[in-house]
């Protein structure tokens, strides 16, 4: 007979795989779109320069005609903790299409476990907290936002 807590963490180590399992392949398989892209090179002006900038001095990154930078083309239009995340990611790993949408896909994965535990907290029963786990992995809107470079997940 497994114990209580082994129990539980087995079972959140289970829900970390089938998460890992739906949201981790072929992340590196299509190019990054529009969105993804802007985010990815801003992290890259965070490399160069230390905060985010709309430029790197040759392009410009603006989806909506400059609105997103503000004097000396500091990023104004998104918070910076995903470009912060991002480009210590391509730090350490370098720069690739894959590289770019893992951090996000982890933390898509830290939320299908948030969402175990606190189905556990909330209702204290394991088959509907799984039960939740399940309907969130099978959420497409879900599952495409949290395959991307966005701060979405």
């Amino acid at each position: 007979m497994v114990d209580p807590k082994s129990r539980s963490i087995l079972i959140s180590l289970f829900v970390i795989a089938l998460a890992a399992i739906v949201l981790l392949p072929n992340l590196g398989d299509r190019t990054l779109w529009g969105d993804e892209a802007q985010t990815a090179l801003i992290a890259q002006t965070v490399l160069r320069h230390g905060i985010p900038l709309g430029t790197d001095g040759r392009n410009f990154f603006s989806i909506d005609l400059g609105a997103e930078h503000g004097k000396n083309y500091i990023w104004k239009y998104h918070t910076w903790l995903q470009f912060y995340v991002l480009a210590l990611f391509f730090k350490v790993f370098g720069v690739s299409t894959l590289v770019a949408r893992i951090p996000f896909a982890l933390a898509g994965i830290a939320t299908v476990l948030a969402t175990y535990k606190f189905g556990i907290y909330l209702w204290n029963d394991r088959r509907a907290s799984l039960l939740s786990v399940v309907t969130l992995l099978l959420c497409v809107p879900f599952l495409l936002l949290a395959r991307q470079c966005r701060y979405y997940a």
